[in-house]
């Protein structure tokens, strides 16, 4: 499939970014320290639509922004990258961290996202998660690649990677072609410190759909709950015997679900500018 890879500066950093084949555009926004070949299994899957991915500042490609990022940046970034891409709106599927980053887009832009998929992701603080196992895989991303280091990142991100040798390998490999930037990944931590969605996240009223694993011992499934409970129009999956790595390890069961989300003709389509899907369907 044809890849367009280029790097686009944008507010004075400069990213690597890759769009992928055609029809309507998805935006990926990727996990912690994850680069874009580690969505290379869900985008060869989704086949009928145009995949948009970058690698975030001081991961991958993309060198460490000239400051720290917070969130409010992150979404900055996120919409001249669009803009730049030539695109007004576009589905937003936000990945780990990236679902974070995805909600705050959504809060700050929410014209240019059409339909949103929240993955392995929480509101943050007030949401259900250990901050030790976190600070974990944080560290063991740091350390240099041995067989101890593989045991403990299966103990972490649970799943396919835990049973199947060839899924890990997959993961790894990609990790190695654009070895971990600490400082890098420390920045992605500092920028969702103290973040939290629980305020607004009534206010997000686009088209939702929440993925879970059912084995994820980072972002454990009970965080669906304060999603569906909190949003306006949001339904939610969980993919049976999955982990952390769910888009990854196990995107095969993950892609139908995704399609089918995108292409539901029954799902309000993008309101008219100034008006909120709830104010029209009232």
């Amino acid at each position: 499939m044809l890849t367009d890879e280029r790097y686009i500066e944008i507010r004075g950093t400069r990213l690597r970014a890759s769009v992928e084949g055609a029809g309507p555009p998805l935006l990926m926004i990727n996990g912690l320290g994850a680069n874009i070949e580690l969505w290379q299994p869900l985008r060869s899957l989704l086949t009928g639509r145009q995949t948009i991915a970058f690698d975030a500042p001081g991961v991958g490609g993309s060198p460490r922004a000239p400051r720290r990022l917070r969130m409010q940046d992150l979404a900055a970034l996120v919409a001249d990258l669009l803009t730049e891409l030539g695109h007004d709106s576009v589905d937003v599927l936000g990945y780990s961290l990236g679902g974070v980053v995805a909600q705050q887009f959504t809060r700050d832009h929410p014209r240019r996202v059409r339909r949103l998929i929240l993955a392995a992701t929480t509101p943050g603080i007030g949401a259900m998660q250990n901050p030790v196992v976190l600070m974990r895989l944080v560290g063991l991303a740091m350390r240099r690649d041995t067989p101890a280091r593989q045991a403990a990142v299966l103990r972490v991100v649970g799943g396919n990677v835990r049973r199947n040798s060839q899924a890990l390998a997959r993961v790894e490999r990609a990790h190695r072609m654009w070895p971990v930037d600490r400082a890098g990944l420390l920045e992605q931590v500092w920028g969702m410190t103290g973040w939290t969605s629980l305020p607004w996240l009534h206010t997000l009223d686009v088209p939702t759909l929440v993925l879970a694993g059912e084995a994820d011992p980072l972002v454990p499934p009970v965080n669906t709950r304060i999603f569906v409970s909190r949003m306006p129009s949001c339904r939610w999956h969980l993919v049976p015997a999955a982990g952390h790595l769910l888009l990854i390890d196990q995107a095969e069961d993950a892609a139908g679900v995704i399609e089918g989300f995108l292409s539901d003709t029954r799902l309000p389509e993008l309101p008219p500018a100034g008006q909120s899907r709830l104010a029209r369907s009232a």
